[in-house]
């Protein structure tokens, strides 16, 4: 007779491999977005930065207009240098190549005149760059501010009100985006001459790409200071800026349907179970090489000696070497010695110490699971190599 079960269990196995393949989808999906959020975090880590230590002014529009003023101004006090603007307007050339900087002589620095929220009569320009009679238009967005209605047609009109030729239009973002160009008619006849001129410089373009050049060569150590940790604070600002873009971009593709919605789930509780889930796939494979007993579901052991055992604990990914509590103090602390030079090993940290019921002292060593971003054969290689070191170190002592 047929047992009842079999229909249930080949639904269930369906089930199971569409699933399955679908967490696979899921991933493939969005390990790119991954790996650039990867490189942008690893990019932007800082323990101390002057700017952000004494105030939350960095998070306001002016701040940034009045600090990218001050480096970017030859006349500035004890950091202003003329390489810096030449610099920077360089690399303008290399974002838009249709702006003609030959017309921009930067040698007369006295003809140069840099303001911060220059007074106009519909706002105020964040930077606004005289050289001459020409001038550069700095839009400060990196502290996200909304876009104003018109604000680059005004600001353009001014210029020309002022009578100065507008060079270049810098708009300046925390990540690559483009102003809006949606003007109303008094002002659409200028947008044209804004898409010629534009440069859209993101925030961590401009630190990697014009300060940290800059800053190598700053007049003394002070400006070298000053100009890197604003960099820095740049790069901080604006790589968490894209790593939220990208986050919202993937929760944006988990919630497009059901199924990757499921998937996702999925995968958020069997990596809430890593350390167990992983503990059962290698233990079996690691304690059959390393001639490990089983004691019980979660725990091998391997006697070494009358007094020594190594414990090896597949629910928590840790080894515990263990001696008789009669030798405690005989080898407590070469074993802990041991242990702490295991540590300085890649991935594993000492742990607690315990006292077994049954009279034995043990000494743990971690697993550090959630530092390794290693393949499963080579998790299983890594704790196989610290196997066998300690037990050649155990068995010289």
């Amino acid at each position: 007779m047929e047992s009842p079960y079999k229909n249930l269990f080949i639904l269930y196995n369906s089930l199971c491999t569409k699933q399955i393949q679908q967490i696979f989808k899921l991933v493939n999906n969005i390990s790119p977005q991954a790996e650039i959020k990867t490189e942008i975090d690893l990019s932007i880590n800082e323990d101390f930065n002057i700017f952000t230590s004494f105030s939350d002014l960095y998070r306001k529009e002016n701040f940034h207009s009045e600090i990218l003023t001050k480096i970017l101004d030859p006349h500035t006090n004890t950091i202003g240098n003329i390489d810096i603007l030449k610099r920077f307007v360089t690399y303008l050339c290399v974002i838009n190549n249709k702006i003609d900087i030959s017309i921009l002589n930067l040698d007369e620095i006295e003809s140069i005149k840099l303001t911060s929220e220059e007074p106009t009569e519909n706002g105020r320009i964040d930077i606004f760059i005289k050289i001459g009679l020409n001038c550069i238009i700095i839009e400060n967005k990196l502290n996200n501010a909304p876009n104003m209605p018109n604000q680059l047609a005004r600001y353009i009109e001014y210029a020309k009100q002022k009578n100065y030729n507008t060079v270049a239009i810098v708009y300046l973002p925390l990540y690559y985006k483009t102003p809006p160009f949606n003007y109303s008619k008094k002002y659409e006849i200028y947008t044209n001459e804004i898409k010629q001129k534009l440069v859209i410089l993101p925030a961590k373009e401009f630190s990697e790409n014009i300060l940290d050049t800059v800053s190598k060569t700053a007049n003394n150590e002070t400006a070298k200071v000053y100009i890197n940790h604003y960099s820095n604070l740049l790069k901080q600002l604006g790589g968490n800026s894209m790593t939220n873009e990208i986050d919202k971009e993937v929760l944006k593709g988990i919630f497009s349907n059901r199924e990757n919605l499921t998937a996702a789930k999925n995968i958020s509780d069997i990596y809430g179970r890593r350390k167990l889930l992983i503990g059962e796939i290698i233990t079996e494979d690691i304690c059959s090489i390393l001639s490990y007993e089983k004691v019980d579901n979660s725990h091998y052991l391997k006697i070494l000696t009358n007094n020594i055992s190594i414990v090896f604990e597949s629910n928590g990914l840790f080894f515990c070497v263990s001696c008789k509590n009669q030798d405690k103090d005989k080898y407590t602390g070469e074993i802990y010695d041991i242990l702490i030079r295991a540590s300085k090993l890649q991935y594993f940290k000492v742990g607690s110490h315990w006292e077994y019921p049954e009279g034995n002292f043990g000494q743990t060593l971690l697993f550090l699971l959630d530092d390794c971003n290693e393949s499963i054969e080579v998790i299983k290689t890594i704790i196989t190599d610290m196997h066998n070191y300690i037990e050649t170190e155990l068995k010289k002592i």
